[in-house]
């Protein structure tokens, strides 16, 4: 079951969250092997993706179950919004054998910006 969390971003700023994902019983996780992906869209069912996630796996060695996921200024940037605007996300992680794990999901509103 994936952790609901709510983000309030600025547009067209870096984003950089310090997660540690963890098995059931709290112990981190080695994300050797795993690939991640994570889109925002207006809204559930909706076919266009507004912007995507980056991520940064950590030295799994130094830092197990460690890692950034990013949004970068570029991302948010080009988007057309004059008021905070609201969208859905899901985060999801998938092993080498294909099996899918949604980590997070929730809201992310940007507020826009004036400065370009």
């Amino acid at each position: 079951m994936a952790t609901e969390y709510n983000i309030t971003h600025d547009q067209g700023t870096d984003l950089n969250l310090l997660l540690t994902i963890a098995d059931q019983n709290n112990v981190p996780l080695s994300l050797d092997g795993y690939q991640f992906k994570g889109q925002a869209r207006t809204g559930f069912g909706v076919k266009t993706v507004a912007f995507s996630f980056d991520f940064e796996v950590l030295n799994q060695i130094t830092n197990k179950g460690k890692m950034y996921v990013k949004i970068l200024p570029s991302s948010t940037s080009a988007l057309s919004i004059t008021t905070r605007t609201t969208y859905v996300y899901d985060i999801e992680m998938t092993n080498d054998n294909g099996q899918k794990v949604r980590l997070f999901e929730g809201k992310i509103t940007l507020r826009p910006e004036v400065t370009r």
